[in-house]
Formats: C-alpha cells, structure tokens, sequence
C-alpha cells in the first residue's frame, strides 16, 4: 500500500528533525568540535555496527540437523530445486545458527523461506549471507584474479620469512590460504561455487515476488525486500535500478511504520545503521531499532544487540551521540507502534 505524497513527506520530515534534534543534542553537551560523521557504529566499546547471530549458541548445521520435521512447511514464493529438496523444510533457531560455506545455499533457501513466514532473524541472516557472496568470483576469470592475488600475498609472506604454514591458516569467511597454488584454487572455487548457488536463490524472480507481495500489504515482504539492496554493477540501468529499489524501500518503510507495524522502524533503523537508502546516521539507526524492539518486536538477535550496547557504560557512537541519547531518543520513537 502506497502512502499518499502528504504522508511520506511529514514522516520524512518529522524523522529529519529527529536526525537534527539529535545532532543539536550533541553540540549542545559537547561542542561542534566533537561531532564527527559515521563510519561505523560504536566506539569506546567495540560493538558491530549491524548485529549479528548469537555468538554464546550456536546450533551446528549437519545433514541430519536439516532433516525435516513434522508440522506445516515454511511459505514458500521460490522454486525449489529438485535435488535435497527435503532438506528445506526444517525450521531452524536463525540467532543460534552457525553459517558454514559448506551449506550456504540450503541455508539460504531456508531463510528465504522462514523470512517470508515472519521470522525476523532469518530475515537478518539472510543479509549477512548476501554479504558474504558480495565479492567471491562470479566467473573464471574473476577465480584467476583472486588465485593472483592470493599467490602474491603468499609470495609475499615468504619473502618476509613469515611463510604461510603447510597447514594453511584462517583467511576470511570459513576459508583457508595455504603456502601453494593448487590448495589455493581449490578454496576459491568452493567459494565460488557455493556462492553461484546463493545467487541463484537471491534472483531478480524473487525480487519481483517481493515486490508484488509488498505491494499487497505484506509488512514482512515490505521489510525484506527494503533491506535487500541491489546489486552494484555499472550498467546503463543501474541508475534506474537503484532508484526505483530506494524509492520502493522508503515507501513500504513509511507504509509499515504508518500502520504501527515495528518492522517499519527496523527497517529504516537498518537503513540508518548501514547507509542503505537513506544516509548512514547510526545513532539514529540504534534508537530506530531499540524502539522496534521495545515494541514488540520477536527478534533474539536485536534483542542480544540492544541489551549489549543499551547496557554499555563507554560505548558511544562515532557521529556524536552516546548510547544514552539514542536510549533516550528510542523512547519518543515507539510512539508510531502505539
């Protein structure tokens, strides 16, 4: 449902003073000096910007774990490829989850699905998943560039003295460099073939489903497709493109937040945090997000995010604000949820 030019407006604005009484907040206690733009969310404390699964429990994904089980499966708004088409219908804990290479694209069919049926933390897993395919090679030439890269680091290394050891070490996302080429291949194109996998779930298909389902009122489809941002390849589209997902994302955002929905407030809280479509303020995104939360928002994964930074005695944003102003400007927020 689509809010009337009147409406949008007045909501933008009265979020634009929002952002600007927080800011006069700020100069007001500390002095224009100390007010300095977003680059990320928390300093004082180390805090993640966005947050992230349940780091004290995690559930081991096995194949036996993502057996089906018993009861009504997920909504489903995606084809279903034949192959471990019995894997998909387990639900799962998505706080608790532990995200492996291995099984990236049955987890990704998984969240799609338990994101569309209303789980917020699949919802949130799902990004992170996107994320972690964002830079993997989309072809062979792209393997090769990145083998390049790898092997002069390693080269590198050992010319310093500092050689990769022959057990290989860490190097990012469940992935591992090792001291030769050929190992080095092979971990690339793991990754780019899980990530081929996770493409084809996040299709331009599923796209236009999201929207047609947003546009019929659907808050969770509203929410998911405002925090899926398109991909960025320059093209004589990807303008347009942009565009039309900034414009679609602020108006299902509105319309959420307009019908006391608290996906409406994460939404934009999201966007706020990590500059999707409006401009990156994370001081403004914590109170967004604190406030869907303490609207009754079902989410273990904001509810672990909140509790930490809220209950923080050093953390503070780094475009100004302490923990304590955005608390503060939480509580004004939950107004649109009540």
């Amino acid at each position: 449902m689509a809010l009337s030019s009147r409406t949008r407006i007045s909501l933008v604005a009265l979020l634009s003073f929002l952002v600007v009484a927080v800011v006069l907040l700020v100069v007001n206690q500390r002095g224009v000096g100390e007010v300095t733009s977003a680059e990320s969310s928390v300093s004082g404390e180390e805090v993640a910007t966005e947050p992230e699964g349940d780091e004290d429990s995690t559930e081991e994904v096995t194949e036996e774990s993502l057996k089906p089980v018993t009861g009504e499966p997920a909504k489903r708004i995606m084809h279903v490829p034949d192959n471990d088409r019995k894997e998909f219908q387990r639900p799962m804990d998505w706080s608790a989850i532990q995200i492996t290479l291995e099984y990236l694209p049955l987890l990704a069919e998984l969240a799609v699905n338990d994101a569309v049926a209303g789980d917020i933390d699949a919802a949130y897993q799902l990004r992170r998943i996107r994320e972690i395919c964002s830079f993997a090679p989309k072809d062979e030439a792209a393997i090769e560039k990145e083998l390049a890269r790898t092997q002069e680091r390693v080269e590198r290394r050992r010319s310093t003295g500092d050689a990769v050891p022959d057990e290989g070490e860490p190097s990012g996302f469940d992935l591992t460099t090792y001291p030769d080429e050929k190992r080095n291949r092979n971990e690339i194109r793991r990754l780019y073939r899980s990530c081929s996998s996770v493409r084809a779930v996040f299709s331009q298909d599923l796209r236009k489903q999201l929207n047609e389902k947003a546009q019929t009122g659907d808050v969770m489809a509203r929410y998911i497709y405002a925090i899926w941002e398109p991909d960025w390849i320059l093209s004589d589209s990807v303008f347009e493109t942009y565009r039309e997902w900034q414009l679609n994302a602020l108006d299902f955002s509105y319309s959420n937040l307009e019908e006391g929905e608290p996906l409406g407030l994460l939404a934009l809280g999201r966007s706020y945090e990590l500059g999707l479509f409006t401009r990156q303020f994370p001081a403004i995104g914590f109170s967004l997000t604190k406030a869907a939360f303490d609207c009754g928002l079902d989410s273990r994964i904001v509810e672990k995010y909140v509790s930490r930074l809220a209950n923080s005695d050093s953390a503070h944003f780094i475009d100004g604000a302490s923990v304590e102003e955005a608390v503060r400007l939480s509580s004004q927020l939950v107004t649109y949820c009540q």
